[in-house]
């Protein structure tokens, strides 16, 4: 089975359950209706923009480097506009990079990190946070800035394109990606 046919299994199982439901619902401006939630969960897609590194330990001109990026996130919203939350993502590729003027190999890397989101506009937030980048070969320190959209699909389901900024001990990396989000619990007030 090809990546479009696990992409469109995907795409069916996250949102067919609300599609059923949306025919069954007769007031439809609830089911549009965005309503701030206390927890929230998604699924993440993305990449990640290596500058400065290399696609094998020869020494040879540095690239910037596109690797495949999916992780998991949960948010506890304190308030309408203040959020913390855990986020783990998994790279999905392997390159190098210089630490100390040596090639340093980096595959699969795991980035855990608790952040803080503060809504600056409707429906846009900015996050902070700090983590930690495990990898089998070094473990680097991270602090992970970024911008996330969000965009109501149907009751309480999110799509959220995200940017975000990893500086690390020895390199940095841009990720860019969306969410497919779920709320739920109780409403804020």
């Amino acid at each position: 089975m090809g990546k479009a046919a696990n992409f469109l299994i995907l795409v069916l199982f996250v949102f067919m359950p609300g599609f059923l439901e949306a025919q069954d619902n007769r007031n439809y401006e609830d089911f549009f209706k965005r309503i701030d939630r206390r927890h929230s969960f998604s699924f993440f897609n993305g990449y990640v923009l290596i500058p400065n590194s290399y696609e094998t330990g020869a020494e040879i001109e540095s690239k910037v480097i596109f690797v495949g990026l999916i992780g998991i996130d949960y948010k506890y919203y304190w308030a309408p506009k203040f959020n913390t939350g855990l986020v783990y993502e998994l790279e999905l590729g392997q390159y190098f990079i210089q630490d100390e003027g040596s090639p340093v190999p980096r595959e699969n890397v795991q980035v855990f990190t608790l952040l803080a989101g503060y809504e600056i506009l409707p429906k846009l937030e900015i996050f902070i946070g700090p983590g930690f980048e495990y990898e089998i070969h070094k473990d680097y320190f991270i602090l992970k800035v970024g911008l996330e959209y969000e965009l109501l699909i149907a009751n309480d389901w999110y799509f959220s394109p995200e940017i975000s900024y990893n500086y690390k001990e020895v390199y940095e990396s841009l990720v860019i990606g969306v969410h497919f989000r779920k709320k739920f619990g109780k409403a804020l007030e």
